[in-house]
């Protein structure tokens, strides 16, 4: 179908022959690139190639499928702007007797595009290549022609395609019919033959081969097809083919063209050694700068200056290397060398310092790693030993529950994940003690307020054995004047045991709170105190009713639901009771009925020794004065 292409008057195109690229436009800056979608050889590529070659890109174009404008994509401005547009020409096809190819040019310039207007853009193709060929009898001849003799009937016909031009054009209503405008490669453009890069005008195809068997066509863009010599590349106006028929010579290269609405930026220049591109960015405004030439980074927008100029300190103007120099204040050679022994001096005494800090630490280090090691090298029985045995309580009816044994799988472990420290609330037997919060406690409300002692890290084997022991004693306890065992934490350092937080805290605190005095008499009563009395008796009733005793009944390790009415006083700390076992109170039956025959300080019933009944029945209650 016949079609006429016209270019308005008021914004032209950068037109451009064969070749490579040059981006000068910072890598941050928006660009658009477009390029064949795939497409080879003399026909330009289809609507289905540039969607599916454009998928993941900024690129949106819409591609022509009919008359002239068969294969040549169409952008549509996105914003009203100066846009710098490099078009890149496509390389010429390699010939059966040139070892290369000829390179395509590229040209860049600065044109004002408007917001909605459609450019059109034909990316040239490269023209196909003589050798190597994928037909086998051919490609034979390339291998024999690479030597010193040629056969010249073989090589005619074996020159390459004409690489396709690159065009990027407006369409208008208005013509300039003076203007030959995207001739094709090396043939008259009102009369072309088959052989001849077709003209933009009539599509832009490029030529046929002269000789069918080669199959050199020209290149999209108006390549000219491959002869005995190479054929000739499209342009403004396409090149000429070779005068002398020279199976080595390549076509001529077409001509570049910049619109005069375009401002040049780079002059035509050889480089491209494939397909053509275009690459389209925006401008940046360097009117701020001295050389009105400028590039963005990600600190900003940075002003070039020419080759024999360097940047001034104000990052506008442009100045040369004496005057920077003089702007630089140098310092005289005495203070510069005065500056470098001070330094130098310094530094090594901070060398010295530091070495010697690090010798005195290491020597404290090592003396403590040694007194912690022969601390965990004693005797007593490991706790990872502990933890894979069974504990047997001694057959003593005054110690024990009734022989029963006692597992630290007996212990409910609660997950460190399920536990929050809140605050600390002091210092315990073994270490620091914390209220927190527990959730995910089977039969408990979540989350609950616990009391949390810790065990240390850094500790003997005898304390962690002695902190698994009282965690066993406790979890035993069942009773509404002990505290409650909530559960533990062995699996993790520092270990944990949690109990049910004593808001009230402990009693011998509480007392001396409550203490009268000349200007605030005692909030508390006689049968306040009484209460808190009946309720410690209850809680060695109950430990007395199962052979226990406690050795330290004091105010201190008694603690207090809370502060106000309705406190219920309990019994806490059981470390007396854990020093039982170390001392071999509690042993089997053979080492009761030693004791027993001792001086008779027992009786019958076993009964424990008058100076512990003491110890257990310490009065707790407070006189007041």
């Amino acid at each position: 179908m016949e079609a006429s292409v016209c270019y308005d008057d008021d914004d032209d195109d950068d037109g451009g022959d064969d070749d490579d690229d040059d981006d000068d436009d910072d890598d941050d800056a928006q660009k658009w690139i477009f390029h064949t979608c795939g497409a080879v050889g003399p026909e330009g590529p289809t609507p289905i190639k540039c969607l599916n070659s454009y998928k993941n890109s900024n690129v949106n174009v819409t591609v022509g499928t009919r008359g002239p404008f068969k294969g040549i994509q169409v952008w549509r401005v996105p914003e009203t702007a100066t846009y710098r547009i490099t078009a890149y020409g496509a390389a010429g096809g390699r010939s059966v007797l040139a070892m290369s190819r000829s390179h395509g040019v590229y040209i860049t310039g600065d044109f004002l595009l408007r917001k909605g207007e459609l450019l059109y853009v034909l990316v040239g193709q490269q023209g196909e290549d003589a050798c190597p060929n994928s037909n086998n009898k051919l490609n034979k001849i390339c291998v024999e022609q690479s030597g010193p003799m040629v056969n010249k009937t073989q090589v005619k016909g074996g020159g390459g395609g004409g690489g396709g031009a690159t065009y990027v054009f407006k369409v208008g209503r208005r013509c300039r019919g003076d203007d030959t405008l995207g001739g094709g490669g090396g043939w008259n453009d009102r009369a072309p033959v088959s052989q001849g890069g077709r003209p933009l005008v009539l599509g832009g195809q490029g030529g046929q081969a002269c000789q069918k068997f080669w199959q050199t066509h020209g290149g999209f863009g108006g390549g000219g097809g491959g002869c005995i010599s190479g054929g000739a590349g499209g342009g403004y106006r396409g090149g000429n083919t070779s005068a002398d028929n020279n199976p080595k010579h390549d076509g001529d290269d077409g001509t570049s063209f910049l619109g005069p609405e375009g401002l040049p930026f780079l002059y035509p220049l050889k480089a491209m050694e494939g397909d053509g591109e275009v690459i389209i960015s925006p401008v940046q405004n360097c009117s701020h700068c001295e050389s009105d030439e400028c590039h963005k980074t990600n600190a900003g927008i940075v002003c070039y200056c020419d080759e024999d100029l360097i940047l001034a300190p104000d990052g506008v103007s442009c100045i040369n290397a004496t005057e920077m120099h003089l702007l630089t204040p140098q310092p005289a050679l005495s203070h510069l060398a005065l500056g470098l022994s001070v330094g130098t001096s310094a530094l090594i005494a901070a060398l010295l310092l530091a070495v010697s800090g690090v010798m005195i630490m290491y020597r404290r280090k090592h003396t403590e790693l040694q007194s912690i090691q022969l601390e965990l090298q004693s005797p007593d029985c490991k706790l990872s030993k502990l933890r894979a045995s069974t504990i047997m309580t001694d057959y003593n009816p005054n110690y024990c529950f009734g022989g029963k044994t006692a597992s630290v799988n007996d212990l409910k472990e609660v997950p460190r994940r399920n536990i929050s420290l809140t605050r600390g609330l002091g210092h315990g037997a073994f270490g620091e003690v914390y209220e927190g919060l527990a959730v995910g406690i089977p039969g408990e409300p979540s989350p609950l307020q616990v009391a949390v002692k810790t065990l240390p890290e850094v500790c003997s084997e005898q304390d962690e054995l002695d902190f698994l022991m009282e965690a066993l004693i406790i979890s035993k306890f069942n009773h509404q004047n002990i505290v409650r065992c909530i559960g533990v934490s062995l699996q993790a350092m520092p270990r944990f045991i949690l109990l049910e937080l004593m808001a009230g805290g402990d009693l011998k605190s509480f007392l001396r709170e409550t203490r009268p005095r000349l200007e605030h008499p005692s909030s508390l009563t006689m049968v306040d105190l009484l209460n808190v009395t009946r309720d410690i008796a209850k809680g060695c009733q109950y430990l007395e009713e199962n052979q226990f005793i406690h050795r330290d009944i004091a105010a201190r390790n008694c603690l207090l639901t809370c502060k106000g009415p309705g406190r219920v006083a309990k019994i806490g700390d059981f470390g007396m009771a854990r020093d039982i076992y170390s001392d071999g109170l509690r042993r089997c039956a053979a080492a009761l009925r030693r004791l027993i025959g001792q001086a008779n300080k027992l009786d019958r019933r076993a009964s424990a020794p008058l100076d512990e009944r003491r110890y257990f029945f310490q009065p707790v209650m407070p006189i007041r004065r």
